[in-house]
């Protein structure tokens, strides 16, 4: 670059405002009103209300607000005590709602009044700024602060302020003084009294462009631990009567290990179908659009993605918006669903990479959701999808909790569609046609079945794909203990060699008189060896304590049998019993078989030491664990938990003249029951009671 260039690019790289005594928050605080259209107006956050409730992001509000207890008396604290609360993950998935929500944290944290939010954010429309290369990223950070209270919406536009009215001298601002400028406003307006505590909620929205402020480093650090250090020194040593309680939200893991001790990543995953409906239940019409079941069907098909299924809802808001009953047609409920699916769906799976833009190849979201099936954990600097690491695929395609992978179900779905003909690794071809035989037998039955006829079939197909998304990453030779991760597992240390699995059901019945050949159901001619070739069998209806069964090669010769039995009440039977039916021997002559009976999603909860040598219990407190991504599907598990459900949920395991009034009382009461007694005490005062049939779903957990 030319001498002359340098000289050009010095200019715009300065500001070019007037002087003001920054040093004086009088005199900064008289200059910024200069800049107001109305000097009465602040762009400050309250507690406001929106037009679809939070759902599902408990766990992360909690640890938000123990975090901000420590923020609130800081004094005496460690620097490790005072992290910073942040969240990452893809688009959509509610980062920047969380924030928003910060009035529901300060109350679980006991945030006293008068208190306020304000967000800054790196965003489209607040981008780096070239004049933020000429000073500190403090300083750079305490001006979009500023502008963001005072003329956000309310003075000139941010890039032209930015680049024409930023003060001369403005490199020297600190956040100190322009949080005393805030509070002199604040107490200027009567928002704060002279002697109020100022509780001031610091959001950092899109954090993971602050690197490219390009601002002068304080040290060998990046610019934002620059920040962070300037955030933590005022939350360590607060203004006098403010507190600030700072909370970050960015795209991926890769920026948020920069911040190494000094933040805690807050919880952040797909919604449930029930979290989603809680949601929903919120607007005026949401328990009528939930009566439609393409409507909680479309629900479940958009994956748990927040922002996806909002849209959902708000269009569908407008179709009905004219009726009556306010009751979509299927054909209403179908539009809503193909304008997102156009929206989002079809356009996830964008990527940069090498500084370019792209799709992901069919074969890549594949290997995506294999990771996702696999239940394994991944080194996040690793790159096994193209040149990305899984810390940057983060941000675009999946979310990362615990180095697990999970997709948006919406995603497992398109994968569906493809053509398994395309393909000639066999591990892939039976991977999706395992996931086509999921969406045809389960997903396409969703609030037509009870969930106890697809409990059996989506354990099934749960089961193959993950023996196939191990192969298709790499894995041929397993422990049957990595086939469970996530359950509660005795030994099981038997080495097999995987092979490509399908799904077929027979009306044969596992019993000590089979041998090693089922029929497939409704076609007697045809004839499968599962000993020897891929599949996972569905037992024929009253199989005697087994559901799902397959078979794999053990490494030592001989093969591993795995025996599946769904049980929904274990009544006054120990574990010991439980596992004793499945262990189901055929016969099988001529060549070793060892039994692994599994007792799947049972009521009870046990404990490891319960539990036999060499067999595997997934109870509902496991469910989460072993099911990963697919844990949100309404099939995994037939449970329907009271202290976190949704009235539409609720109310189809009720009795009673006003089931719908019922529900919603018990929801409305926020009471975490801890027995069905309990319950039923409440729900005898509204006129309901449970469904006998229905007792045993009900679990209690927190």
């Amino acid at each position: 670059m030319s001498k002359q260039e340098n000289m050009f690019k010095d200019q715009i790289n300065v500001p070019r405002g007037e002087r003001v005594d920054i040093f004086d928050p009088l005199a900064l605080l008289n200059f910024m009103n200069m800049q107001m259209i109305d000097e009465t107006k602040l762009f400050v956050l309250f507690g406001e209300t929106r037009k679809i409730e939070m759902s599902g992001r408990e766990a992360a509000i909690a640890q938000a607000a123990e975090k901000f207890k420590v923020f609130a008396n800081p004094v005496g604290k460690s620097r490790e005590d005072r992290a910073i609360p942040v969240v990452s993950g893809l688009s959509g998935i509610g980062k920047t709602r969380l924030m928003e929500e910060f009035e529901t944290i300060f109350d679980m944290a006991g945030v006293g009044q008068p208190r306020f939010g304000v967000i800054v954010s790196y965003e489209v429309g607040h981008n780096p700024q070239p004049v933020e290369q000429s000073m500190r990223i403090e300083a750079s950070f305490s001006w979009r602060l500023l502008y963001r209270v005072f003329i956000e919406g309310n003075g000139v536009d941010f890039i032209k302020w930015f680049g024409t009215c930023l003060p001369v001298n403005g490199a020297g601002l600190t956040l100190d003084t322009a949080l005393e400028v805030i509070r002199m406003k604040a107490e200027s307006l009567g928002l704060i009294g002279e002697n109020d505590v100022f509780h001031m909620f610091l959001g950092v929205d899109k954090y993971h462009y602050i690197e490219d402020v390009k601002g002068i480093p304080v040290s060998h650090e990046p610019l934002l631990q620059d920040l962070i250090n300037a955030i933590n020194g005022v939350v360590a040593s607060p203004v006098d009567n403010i507190r600030i309680y700072p909370m970050g939200a960015c795209k991926n893991l890769s920026v948020v290990s920069i911040l190494r001790t000094q933040s805690i990543r807050l919880p952040m995953s797909f919604l449930s179908v029930a979290e989603m409906e809680r949601s929903i239940e919120s607007i005026p019409c949401g328990l009528n659009l939930l009566k439609q079941a393409a409507v909680r069907r479309h629900l479940f098909y958009l994956g748990g993605v927040p922002r996806w299924f909002t849209q959902y809802i708000l269009t569908l808001v407008d179709k009905v918006s004219e009726s009556v009953d306010k009751v979509p047609t299927i054909e209403q409920a179908k539009k809503a669903f193909q304008c997102t699916e156009a929206q989002y769906i079809n356009e996830w799976g964008r990527v940069r990479e090498n500084g370019r833009r792209r799709h992901l190849e069919q074969i890549e979201f594949i290997k995506l959701a294999a990771y996702s099936f696999s239940g394994l954990k991944v080194v996040l600097n690793s790159k096994d999808i193209g040149n990305l690491s899984w810390a940057h695929l983060e941000g675009s395609v999946c979310l990362i909790n615990d180095n697990c992978i999970s997709i948006p179900y919406a995603i497992v779905r398109r994968i569906a569609g493809y053509d398994s003909i395309d393909f000639t690794d066999r591990a892939v071809k039976c991977f999706i046609e395992c996931l086509k035989g999921l969406v045809e037998t389960v997903d396409k039955l969703m609030y037509e079945k009870s969930p106890w006829q697809l409990w059996g079939v989506f354990g099934a197909y749960l089961h193959a794909l993950r023996i196939n998304a191990l192969l298709i990453i790499g894995k041929d030779t397993v422990k049957v203990r990595e086939l469970f991760e996530g359950a509660l597992i005795n030994g099981c240390d038997q080495e097999v060699k995987l092979r490509p699995m399908l799904v077929m059901e027979t009306e044969d019945k596992l019993s000590s008189q089979l041998g090693s050949s089922v029929k497939r159901k409704g076609r007697v001619d045809e004839v499968h060896d599962y000993l020897q070739e891929g599949i996972v069998v569905i037992n024929g209806e009253n199989g005697q304590g087994v559901d799902p069964f397959f078979a794999l090669e053990s490494t030592q010769g001989g093969y591993i049998l795995i025996n599946d039995q769904r049980k929904h009440d274990s009544g006054e039977q120990t574990v010991t019993n439980l596992i004793h039916k499945a262990l189901i021997k055929p016969n099988i002559q001529h060549v070793s078989v060892t039994v692994i009976p599994c007792l799947f999603s049972c009521f009870s909860s046990f404990s490891l030491t319960e539990i036999p040598k060499n067999s595997i219990v997934v109870s509902y407190p496991q469910s989460k664990a072993y099911h990963g991504s697919m844990w949100i599907h309404p099939a995994a598990s037939p449970y329907i938990n009271v202290n976190n459900t949704s009235i539409t949920h609720l109310k189809n395991i009720l009795n009673g003249a006003d089931v719908a009034t019922a529900a919603r009382q018990i929801i409305a009461n926020k009471r975490k029951y801890a027995s069905i007694v309990e319950l039923d005490e409440d729900l005898k005062r509204f006129g309901a009671c449970i469904k006998e049939e229905e007792k045993e779903r009900i679990v209690f957990a927190k």
